[in-house]
């Protein structure tokens, strides 16, 4: 015989009210924090803005429409050897030259008189010829961005390959300053002798160009680049021609490179996150890698892989494949 389920109603119960009157407000919170560097990451949704990133403009259609390089990221180009990566990266920095640093917008060369496109066709053609050769603008003109204060972007190329020159640089359009400045080797050594350091090439400072012997003093280079607001495109040429102190002193380890990267891409992006608050700049970081060939268990697997371990992998925020 079945048994008889009664169901009893549920009596309803009061609504506990909370006392909101004694907690306390953002703004009571953050006055009573005493730290500063906790202070500076706390923003409104309104400072938030300030991690807006901004692209870049290159003049790669194929770059500019369907990739886009922003402002603030971390940017991974990488391909097999030989495949015009270093040459990217020098488009890339005469791009951010002709960039505003505090507007990031162009900064454009326009004709300001429109009479001179009603003078002599011959006297046009010979002004443009110069113009192309010069690289100095013949006609009376105007050069002008978004603000107005055309200050450019500063550069800093780490150059680990021992790859980068200045006359090549200018060809495509980097301002690499006076050639003579530069052939009378100046140099800037550091506490060890013949260790070479870096030299300035740019007058304005534009362009700085540093070789470092590995990654753990390239780190004394970037991060206070980044930190005070100095240096908005970091290009590092590249990440497996980089070394290591392991390397230098002999005692090199698997998996040194990765991770001494490890070590330095989180700190790269924590002061890039400071700089932004600080001073309102975004630091572009961009690093250039190879494949290399590791073992796999699968024949049919892709041997081929980035070098410089997962911690680069999943820190960049983009990645280029040049094929």
């Amino acid at each position: 015989m079945a048994k008889k389920v009664i169901k009893q109603k549920a009596t309803p119960v009061a609504a506990e009210v909370l006392d909101v009157k004694n907690r306390h407000t953002f703004g009571d919170v953050i006055n009573e924090i005493s730290a500063s560097n906790v202070k500076d990451a706390i923003s409104g949704a309104a400072e938030a803005r300030k991690f807006k990133a901004l692209r870049l403009f290159t003049g790669i259609l194929d770059i500019d429409l369907f990739c886009g390089l922003m402002f603030g990221k971390t940017i991974q180009i990488v391909a097999q050897p030989h495949y015009g990566k270093s040459l990217l990266t020098l488009i890339i920095a005469a791009a951010a030259q002709r960039t505003c640093r505090r507007c990031y917008t162009p900064i454009i060369t326009w004709v300001d008189d429109y009479s001179v496109f009603l003078a002599n066709r011959k006297d046009w053609e010979a002004k443009t010829k110069e113009w192309q050769t010069t690289g100095v603008c013949p006609f009376p003109s105007k050069r002008t961005c978004g603000c107005g204060n055309n200050d450019k972007c500063r550069v800093l190329l780490v150059d680990a390959e021992d790859s980068f020159d200045p006359y090549w640089a200018n060809l495509w359009g980097c301002d690499v300053g006076d050639f003579s400045a530069y052939d009378a080797v100046n140099y800037e050594q550091g506490d060890k002798p013949n260790v070479w350091v870096g030299v300035k090439i740019s007058k304005d400072e534009s362009l700085i160009v540093c070789r470092p012997p590995s990654i753990n003093v390239s780190q004394d280079v970037i991060l206070p680049m980044i930190a005070n607001g100095a240096a908005d495109l970091v290009i590092y040429d590249s990440v497996a021609a980089a070394a290591v102190d392991e390397d230098l002193e002999g005692t090199h380890k698997l998996g040194s490179r990765a991770r001494a990267l490890a070590y330095l891409l989180p700190k790269i992006l924590s002061n890039k996150m400071l700089a932004t608050t600080a001073f309102g700049s975004r630091a572009m970081l961009v690093l250039i890698n190879q494949f290399r060939q590791g073992p796999t268990q699968n024949p049919k697997q892709d041997p081929n892989r980035e070098a410089g371990g997962l911690a680069l992998k999943y820190t960049v925020d983009q990645t280029i494949k040049l094929t």
